[in-house]
C-alpha cells in the first residue's frame, strides 16, 4: 500500500507529464532535433558513442538518443534476434538422422539440436 506521500509524488510527476506545458516543450524539443539533425557530422558525435553513429548513421544515432531520452538500455547481441530464424532452420533440415551435420552446421552442441527439435 502506498503511502500519501508517495500518492501525491506520483500523482504529481504524472500530471506534470501530462500537462499542456511538457507537451508543447517535448515538441519543441522533437522540432529542434528534426532541424537540427541534419547539420550534424561524425566528427561532433563524442569519440565514446562515434562507433555507433558511424554504425547506424548520425540521423539514426541520434533517433536513438532522442528515444532513449538519456536512460541506460540494453539492446540483445544479434543472436537473440537471429536465434528464432536458426531454429526454425534446424527444424526445417533435420531429417533424422543428421543430428550431427546440423549441430556442425549451426555451431551447437548435438543436444541442443536435439532440444530444438524435439520441443517445439
Amino acid at each position: 500500500m502506498m503511502d500519501e506521500y508517495t500518492k501525491t509524488s506520483n500523482c504529481f510527476v504524472y500530471g506534470l507529464f501530462q500537462s499542456e506545458h511538457w507537451k508543447q516543450f517535448a515538441k519543441t524539443i522533437s522540432a529542434w532535433v528534426k532541424e537540427l539533425t541534419p547539420d550534424i557530422t561524425p566528427d561532433m558525435i563524442p569519440e565514446r558513442y562515434r562507433p555507433i553513429a558511424e554504425l547506424i548513421g548520425v540521423e539514426n544515432f541520434i533517433k536513438l538518443a532522442d528515444y532513449s531520452k538519456g536512460d541506460t538500455f540494453y539492446i540483445p547481441s544479434s543472436e537473440f534476434f537471429l536465434r528464432p530464424i536458426r531454429d526454425q532452420r534446424i527444424r526445417e533440415e533435420y531429417k533424422g538422422n543428421n543430428t550431427r551435420q546440423l549441430a556442425q552446421k549451426f555451431k551447437i552442441s548435438e543436444r541442443r539440436v536435439r532440444e530444438i527439435v524435439y520441443n517445439s
